[in-house]
């Protein structure tokens, strides 16, 4: 089910989406292994797997590699059918997982993020902010205006709220909403049914 609402990133680990990886595929997923050399002196081959790497706090890249036939049509082939898969597990464990139409080297593979609706708090501090009650310190990371400073730094990586540079008697310079901030919270608007303003035009568009 589609959640309009659902804008806020978390925060999301590569270990974590690799562990569950493995799991929900029943083993046939495993991590690339490269080749080296055991604690007994021993050469490990390498072993075609995925490749988990932290881009961000919210972001984690997932790649399949295929070590047999490098480049070959077939290698890709493999790899584009086992990111489809990778996207597959990820979407039924409630992520948000994008393959890119023509990334460049370094964008292949699976994007994955974990997109939640605002909670009351963070509702209240996007309310806060659309009323430029919330400023920021340049050179620091003291902000004022909201209960829990770190509420801001979880918008901002959600692209909802950003600083300006307009200041005030103090120095300090204003949030404001991104336009993907304003949008979310005029999203929130209810009508007398208690719908929110996306469900409307959603059930119109149908």
């Amino acid at each position: 089910m589609p959640r309009p609402l659902a804008r806020i990133h978390r925060s999301i680990r590569a270990q974590t989406i690799g562990n569950l990886l493995i799991k929900s595929s029943g083993g046939r997923l495993q991590r690339r292994k490269k080749v080296g050399i055991g604690r007994t002196g021993t050469r490990s081959p390498r072993c075609s797997g995925f490749l988990a790497s932290q881009q961000h706090g919210a972001l984690v890249q997932v790649h399949y590699v295929h070590d047999e036939g490098d480049g070959t049509e077939t290698s890709e082939r493999i790899e584009a059918d086992r990111d489809r898969e990778i996207q597959a597990l990820l979407l039924d464990a409630g992520y948000t997982a994008e393959i890119l139409d023509n990334p460049n080297p370094g964008a292949v593979g699976v994007h994955v993020r974990r997109l939640d609706e605002p909670t009351e708090e963070e509702w209240q501090a996007l309310r806060l902010i659309a009323d430029r009650q919330v400023t920021h310190r340049p050179g620091a990371s003291s902000v004022t205006g909201l209960a829990d400073p770190d509420l801001f730094q979880t918008l901002f990586l959600s692209h909802l709220a950003t600083t300006t540079r307009e200041s005030d008697a103090t120095g300090a310079t204003f949030v404001r909403l991104t336009e993907a901030g304003e949008a979310l919270l005029a999203d929130r608007l209810t009508t007398g049914t208690g719908e929110t303003m996306v469900q409307v035009l959603e059930s119109k568009e149908g």
